[in-house]
């Protein structure tokens, strides 16, 4: 039985590059865009961020923190963010003070919501730098 020949598609690899180019995102310029408006979206990426430590192992629930990745600026500029808009919960079991001990000082004060949850459904709400202080939690980084 002959062979069949492939038809000749024409397709080279210009054309595949050019193929791939055409399905790629478009650039935008967002790091030229006003310090005000990146803030908004810092704020819409980074609020309502749910983090949940319980004695089997750390869950993040709707965390977007691919965006401390894209350059240094971006990281410089929503770093502290995270702390400050996101909301830390813990058991009682949970590694509370190696957590906080973890943190650099600027990142204990950004913490505005930290709650542990206590027996029979209590729910003990405070700041980071007050749980630290609370739970004598001794500082282990130089830079805090």
């Amino acid at each position: 039985m002959a062979k069949r020949k492939r038809k000749a598609t024409g397709i080279g690899n210009e054309t595949k590059r050019a193929r791939v180019e055409s399905l790629e995102a478009p650039y935008f310029p967002f790091l030229r865009l006003p310090a005000e408006l990146r803030n908004v979206v810092y704020n819409y990426v980074f609020s309502g961020t749910h983090h949940v430590f319980s004695s089997s192992g750390f869950r993040v629930t709707a965390c977007n923190m691919g965006l401390l990745l894209v350059s240094r600026q971006v990281h410089t500029e929503c770093a502290l963010l995270l702390y400050k808009l996101s909301t830390f919960s813990f058991s009682f079991t949970a590694p509370i003070r190696e957590f906080l001990e973890a943190r650099t000082e600027q990142q204990l004060q950004s913490i505005e919501a930290m709650c542990v949850l206590g027996s029979f459904g209590s729910v003990i709400r405070d700041t980071g730098s007050s749980w630290f202080e609370k739970l004598g939690c001794e500082k282990k980084c130089s830079n805090r």
